[in-house]
């Protein structure tokens, strides 16, 4: 039952193979140019595994292999040759062993009945010798990755947070109130995000950042062909496989994320937006950035006019929110004012009206000045 409930969020097969074959000519053109670097070839060394030894918690639950973190960090002088030796191999032929790619699934009670298997959180525990492997990875890539993720997003990157995020946020606020103008900031939550990721499109995605050779095709091994089972209760469910995500609880999953999505905020080029992994706020400062805003985001009517006149980041948004969707109970907006400039989004998939209890939640707060979003209680964000 629960395995069934956690399999039922990823994109089903069918529907990859036929969004593939539809959207291959953006995807072309979201790859097409020279990458500024390329990345084919990747090996780790002894210090490197070393290292990782023994900065990892050993207290991590065991992976499906059931070798427990503690025995691999208390021998690490001695199992850091085998383990070195283990990981380039798989780097060279650019394979993952299929062990490495089965996530033991434990259900985590969140709220409300606990009789129902919505209200529970997946928990992926994955094998902490391929979760080493991942990484040596991410350490390796870590210095090119920050020239290629957007400046906008705040999560999972060196020197930023949530905290940056906010921060910019309310920097554009104070600034355009201090002009005398009106902003309105559109929150909006990705549904499943991590769970909907096309591994096909990923692929694409880091080929066109450069990855190529062997470690593509270690990417394309480590994302394809996994597999996932649930231990409640203390039973065990077959394992089903997984045909859609980026391998949550992964340490390489959340940079894969941020590539999947690193082209959205150049969607709408003429807004202000700040992302934190697959939380996005949108600043909206005229009617020109709602007309745009408009045309990126899904109409509830076949607007073949707006269409027509979308550019290809606009198809490029759409394509992918094919798989990734809005969760319009997380979403909401909050207009920023010194005089009201009402704007109703009436083509998007809900009206922004505060009078209709059917719409997203409207929050106005009303500010004189940049320093009145600091100081107040009151005030919202």
């Amino acid at each position: 039952m629960f395995n069934n409930y956690f399999s039922s969020v990823f994109t089903p097969q069918e529907d990859l193979q036929s969004n593939n074959a539809t959207t291959t000519d953006i995807n072309d053109t979201i790859s097409s140019g020279s990458p500024t670097q390329s990345i084919d070839q990747l090996s780790v060394m002894e210090s490197d595994v070393l290292r990782t030894l023994k900065s990892f918690d050993p207290d991590k639950a065991l992976g499906s292999d059931e070798i427990p973190g503690r025995i691999l960090k208390v021998t690490a002088n001695q199992i850091t040759l085998s383990l070195t030796r283990l990981f380039n191999k798989s780097l060279q032929v650019g394979v993952v062993p299929d062990e490495w790619k089965l996530a033991n699934v434990v259900p985590v009670f969140k709220k409300g009945e606990m009789d129902r298997v919505e209200n529970n959180r997946p928990i992926a525990l994955l094998c902490i010798v391929s979760k080493l492997l991942e990484r040596c990875i991410l350490n390796h890539l870590r210095f090119s990755l920050q020239n290629i993720i957007n400046r906008c997003q705040h999560g999972f990157t060196s020197a930023k947070s949530c905290t940056t995020q906010l921060i910019q946020v309310i920097d554009t606020i104070g600034k355009l109130l201090d002009q005398g103008e009106q902003i309105d900031v559109v929150y909006l939550d990705m549904s499943k995000a991590f769970d909907k990721v096309n591994h096909t499109k990923m692929i694409d995605k880091l080929r066109s950042f450069g990855f190529n050779g062997g470690l593509l095709t270690w990417f394309q091994s480590y994302l394809r062909h996994r597999r996932q089972k649930v231990t409640a209760l203390g039973s065990t469910s077959m394992s089903t496989l997984v045909t859609s995500e980026v391998p949550q609880e992964s340490i390489l999953g959340t940079i894969l994320f941020l590539l999947y999505v690193n082209d959205l905020p150049d969607a709408i080029s003429s807004s202000t937006i700040a992302t934190f992994a697959d939380d996005t706020k949108l600043n909206l400062r005229d009617l020109q950035d709602c007309r745009v805003m408009r045309l990126v985001l899904p109409s509830k009517s076949n607007d073949t006019e707006n269409q027509s006149t979308a550019d290809l980041t606009t198809r490029t948004w759409n394509t992918l929110q094919k798989e990734i969707t809005q969760n319009h109970n997380k979403s909401s907006l909050a207009t920023f004012k010194n005089i009201l400039k009402e704007y109703y989004y009436s083509t998007l998939s809900l009206t922004f009206d505060p009078d209709d209890p059917r719409t997203w939640k409207t929050t106005c707060v009303k500010c004189n000045c940049a320093r009145s979003l600091l100081v107040p209680p009151s005030c919202c964000f």
